[in-house]
């Protein structure tokens, strides 16, 4: 989580691990690709920040393709994706599990069901 100043109005932007370690020092600027995103129940808006179209595109994907992945597990899962994107586009379309489980750190019923909702997806990943 990290603050941002945007023409003097503070935003509190949910970002990967990934993102965060790359963030520019405190008054530097930063480009980040946002996702709004309401809550169901209390209506609340939170934002998700990335520093490349592409990982946004990869965070939406998941959230929308995944079963059970809301906001805030899609960037899990995109903070273990990113690692290489090549690789884990790779993966799926071989339905290689053992990969998923062991480099990219997922468990295998999340792997599973990574595979099975993305299996079709590979031109978007």
């Amino acid at each position: 989580m990290r603050w941002l100043n945007i023409g003097g109005i503070g935003y509190k932007v949910s970002v990967p691990l990934s993102t965060s370690e790359k963030l520019p020092s405190k008054g530097e600027n930063v480009r980040l690709f946002i996702v709004e995103s309401v809550g169901m129940y209390g209506g609340n808006v939170t934002y998700y920040g990335f520093l490349s179209q592409e990982e946004r595109d990869i965070f939406l994907l998941l959230k929308q393709e995944v079963p059970g992945a809301g906001a805030k597990k899609a960037l899990d899962y995109l903070d273990k994706v990113t690692k290489s994107l090549a690789d884990f586009r790779r993966v799926i379309v071989n339905k290689d599990i053992q990969t998923l489980t062991g480099i990219f750190g997922f468990t295998k019923k999340t792997a599973e069901k990574l595979i099975i909702a993305l299996k079709d997806k590979n031109r978007t990943i």
